[in-house]
């Protein structure tokens, strides 16, 4: 296969809009969506930072890959914001 056909066999990356960030963490303070979004992580990371967040699992020794450091970061404003919340 040519490297031309690879690459319109990619999916392209989905974008990170504050709609995807709240269809994914529902409704968040202004700040805290602003926040999120300043950190620059997909949305992947960011579902995965809910994910560990929500698990309240996430350990380096256990996770099946370490987070990215925007991965980290949304995962400690989240915590942040539950804390902030609870």
């Amino acid at each position: 296969m040519s490297s031309t056909a690879r690459l319109r066999l990619k999916k392209p990356p989905e974008s990170v809009t504050v709609q995807a960030v709240t269809d994914i963490l529902g409704p968040l303070d202004s700040g805290i969506l602003a926040a999120i979004l300043d950190t620059g992580a997909s949305l992947e990371e960011i579902r995965r930072a809910a994910v560990w967040l929500d698990e309240n699992h996430y350990t380096q020794a256990t996770a099946d890959r370490p987070m990215s450091q925007k991965m980290r970061r949304v995962y400690e404003i989240l915590d942040y914001a539950r804390s902030r919340f609870e």
